[in-house]
């Protein structure tokens, strides 16, 4: 028993198996909120007399399980201790996947509830066939906006003067 404990204190004193475990968990979690979203999300919009929030869910799955996974990795690179420029590159890859899978999610979810909108003319009379593409367009240059301005944070890159340029514009 003694040898066993002190095998796992072995391990659990290499960072470089910490890390492992972190991914590893990281993974499983991420599979774990998927099927949660699967499971029980879906099911329960499957009740639902329309099935616009059936697709905003599937649109959800992918962003939902890269944010999961990527907790795990920031947790792997603590766990290995990184600094330094090193630490601040795999951060910032992170970082940026994450926001491009969600903006992609986002946008086409954005679209999803405009073309919802424009069919039902008896709710909503200023988003309709004629004018949908004007709002998508513009749901997606905010949505571009958006990742542009988090991308530069992401990277410690000054966005004020985008942001001048952007209010002058």
């Amino acid at each position: 028993m003694d040898g066993l404990l002190t095998t796992g204190r072995e391990w659990l004193s290499n960072p470089w198996i910490v890390a492992g475990a972190w991914v590893a968990g990281g993974l499983i979690a991420a599979k774990l909120a998927e099927w949660v979203l699967v499971r029980v999300v879906l099911r329960l919009t499957r009740k639902t007399h329309t099935d616009l929030d059936d697709r905003i869910a599937n649109g959800l799955r992918r962003p939902i399980f890269v944010t999961v996974l990527a907790f795990g990795l920031f947790a792997a690179l603590d766990a290995l201790a990184i600094t330094g420029a090193p630490r601040f590159v795999a951060l910032g890859v992170v970082r940026s996947v994450a926001v491009l899978v969600w903006a992609v999610a986002l946008g086409s979810i954005g679209s999803l509830v405009l073309r919802s909108a424009a069919a039902r003319t008896d709710r909503l009379v200023w988003v309709e066939n004629r004018t949908l593409p004007l709002f998508d367009n513009f749901w997606k240059l905010l949505v571009a906006g958006g990742v542009v301005y988090l991308l530069l944070s992401t990277w410690d890159l000054d966005v004020m003067p985008w942001l001048a340029s952007a209010g002058i514009a």
